[in-house]
């Protein structure tokens, strides 16, 4: 019907061929050709390989994937967290070698920087290829103090934050602060440490010169001891406009032999002086 043979091509729209219904494929015809298994379904089957599974591009490490200390041979120092990650810097001691590290480089093509936080390495293990942490000493004894909660009464708590605002070495009378010499040369021989209880912010302004806006500052660091509070911006040293990071480190650089020290901070938009006297 579907080609002009010579059965069919003389018919016209209204003619009925004649067929013959004796020829029609019976069930036992179709159970037949079944059994034969002409389309070799079993064997296609058998042949499929299982998919595999795409490879996904490296997986970078987080502090919720990181829960696993890591068994390697390494040994977390210290760390400087800055506000830009890329450039926090974590000191870590394999076997007698000292590296000081960024995010993204190696340790020895053992493991890879994912993250440096305060104290602690969110490492991905090159052998195993598993999130894993390492955490300097000083971390594990914070993890091991007792951690039950005493609730102060409301005496008993004033009385806790007045002798907690006083540090030996340091003196203040409002914003006038009095630090001992001795207390200040201790502290800047770990200025890493001073550098990771909190983070600046460099401030361009108008006129060219430069504010550093103090944030993230930890419950019981130097800051809080000197009178400086979360988003403070140090203005002015000495009376003078900051134009550039040069003076700042100089500063620090002489501090031990300065004798007096002022500080303009804007806080709530209002300027404070904070004036410290070294002896």
């Amino acid at each position: 019907i579907l080609s002009p043979t010579t059965t069919y091509k003389n018919l016209v729209s209204d003619d009925v061929p004649s067929l013959n219904f004796n020829k029609l494929a019976k069930g036992s015809d179709l159970k037949f050709v079944k059994d034969k298994k002409l389309f070799q379904t079993g064997a296609v089957k058998k042949a499929i390989k299982p998919t595999e599974k795409v490879k996904k591009g490296p997986v970078i490490c987080t502090e919720e994937t990181s829960k696993k200390s890591s068994s390697l041979p390494i040994t977390l120092l210290n760390t400087i967290v800055l506000q830009d990650s890329v450039k926090s810097i974590a000191s870590v001691q394999v076997r007698s070698d000292l590296f000081d590290l960024r995010e993204g480089e190696q340790i020895e093509n053992m493991a890879k920087i994912d993250k440096i936080t305060r104290l602690k390495l969110i490492i991905k293990n090159l052998n195993s290829d598993e999130c894993e942490n390492v955490m300097a000493s000083e971390a594990k004894e914070m993890l091991s103090l007792p951690t039950n909660i005493n609730v102060l009464s409301p005496s008993e708590s004033k009385k806790f934050v007045k002798q907690k605002k006083s540090i030996e070495g340091i003196k203040n009378d409002g914003n006038k602060f009095e630090i001992s010499k001795k207390l200040l040369k201790s502290k800047m021989s770990n200025i890493s440490e001073i550098l990771t209880q909190a983070q600046g912010i460099t401030i361009t302004n108008p006129d060219g010169s430069m504010s550093f806006k103090v944030v993230n500052i930890e419950p019981g660091s130097i800051y809080n001891y000197l009178g400086i509070q979360d988003n403070d911006v140090i203005t002015q040293i000495n009376g003078n406009k900051i134009n550039n990071l040069n003076e700042v480190m100089n500063l620090f650089g002489r501090i031990q032999n300065i004798d007096q020290l002022n500080l303009m901070i804007e806080r709530n938009g209002v300027q404070t002086p904070l004036d410290y006297e070294l002896k």
